[in-house]
């Protein structure tokens, strides 16, 4: 079994070409190899579905919101100093896939931060 799937919907204009499961952020990822994503970006192959790799990095940056967000007296959410919703957090999964594997680097915000392991097959 493959560990990418090649997308072939291309229902969204920014639709990648091909997906991952990443088991540190415990989501798929896409990846632009064809086509730019939405910030020109676009990433060589090398062809093969089981041991794929990807160059350059892959970086993926999120706001993530609190699972019950604060809110004052009238219902409205509690902001921060910056103007965000009280308990957000930037996310951060930064990684390379090279032969199979995915070597999330150290400014990851999951638990795989600095590790390497095997990318799962795509199910």
């Amino acid at each position: 079994m493959a560990k990418i799937r090649k997308e072939d919907k291309r229902e969204g204009l920014n639709d990648p070409d091909y997906i991952f499961y990443c088991v540190g952020c415990k989501c798929d990822h896409g990846i632009w190899t064809e086509k730019k994503n939405r910030k020109g970006a676009t990433w060589t192959f090398n062809r093969d579905m089981d041991k794929p790799t990807f160059n350059p990095s892959l970086l993926i940056n999120w706001v993530e919101w609190p699972k019950d967000p604060k809110r004052d007296e009238k219902g409205n959410l509690i902001l921060q100093a910056d103007g965000r919703v009280e308990g957000t957090k930037d996310m951060v999964c930064h990684s390379f896939i090279r032969d199979g594997f995915i070597q999330y680097l150290g400014d990851c915000t999951h638990k795989f931060a600095g590790q390497t392991i095997e990318l799962p097959e795509y199910e």
